[in-house]
């Protein structure tokens, strides 16, 4: 009978061990189990802060992170047991490294994606100084078109008016006195220009007499939104040389006013020399 006892003292002894033992395993695995699971939940937090950092989406790390979401979900609902979380942690240790790789090639994209800003900004840069550059350059040419054309422009100096009687022989006398006027010659020089294209050139002269009169043909002509009024047109040929011209002009009405008459004489709307004299 003692014998029996002393078994069943020893057996529940060592029930009682073993069923501790196994406690305590469990409570490990759990530990163990919750250790990974933080583990994969930091490694979550890593992608989404990576993937929030990128200008420009990275599938590699998306698709790292949807393994990272499943390995985690998958090891919360899996029961407590050492090959079981031998898995896990086998798993995890594949994750952890590709994080590594992963993270490195996402910081060097980074960098890489920096410079080409750097460089891009540069290049705007450049392409803006250069676009200023030519507008400059568009303006200086339009100056210097501008500039070349007035210097063509032929000069006339030495303008003169003056009345004259002409005689039935054909002799012409020049007048002071307006009654016995019969025409108004007007003169003026053009200087030589080496710069001038050769060739017809046609002038606008226009007399107004004491009375604010246009003498002549009095005919309007428009250059662009200028309209000028005109007594007569000298045409002359220029050949690159100084050249007199002169031009008789005789009123419609054959006769002139006393006072003072003004010639002004234009090359289209600009008028490029004028003049006065008097009759009594």
């Amino acid at each position: 009978m003692g014998i029996v006892i002393l078994l069943f003292i020893g057996v529940s002894v060592y029930g009682a061990f073993v069923y501790n033992s196994s406690l305590d395993t469990q409570l490990q695995l759990e530990n163990e189990k919750n250790i990974v699971l933080a583990d994969l939940s930091n490694l979550t937090e890593l992608y989404e802060e990576a993937i929030a950092d990128n200008s420009i989406q990275n599938t590699q790390l998306i698709a790292a992170q949807e393994q990272i979401e499943t390995l985690y979900n998958e090891l919360k609902s899996a029961n407590n047991k050492v090959e079981t979380l031998l898995k896990f942690k086998t798993k995890y240790y594949a994750l952890e490294a590709q994080v590594e790789v992963l993270l490195s090639e996402n910081e060097a994209l980074k960098n890489t994606n920096t410079l080409l800003e750097v460089v891009l900004d540069s290049i705007e840069g450049a392409l803006d100084n250069q676009i200023i550059t030519n507008g400059n350059l568009s303006k200086q040419n339009s100056l210097l078109s501008a500039k070349i054309d007035t210097a063509k422009e032929l000069q006339i100096v030495a303008t003169d008016g003056s009345a004259w009687i002409q005689r039935s022989s054909g002799k012409q006398l020049p007048t002071k006195r307006a009654r016995r006027a019969d025409a108004i010659k007007v003169c003026f020089t053009v200087c030589k220009n080496n710069l001038a294209d050769f060739g017809q050139k046609s002038y606008y002269v226009q007399i107004i007499d004491a009375k604010n009169n246009i003498l002549g043909t009095n005919t309007p002509i428009k250059f662009g939104a200028d309209v000028l009024k005109y007594s007569f047109v000298s045409t002359f040929d220029y050949k690159n040389e100084n050249l007199e011209v002169c031009e008789f002009f005789t009123n419609n009405n054959g006769k002139f006013n006393k006072g003072v008459f003004t010639i002004n004489i234009f090359n289209g709307a600009t008028i490029v020399a004028n003049t006065t004299f008097s009759l009594k």
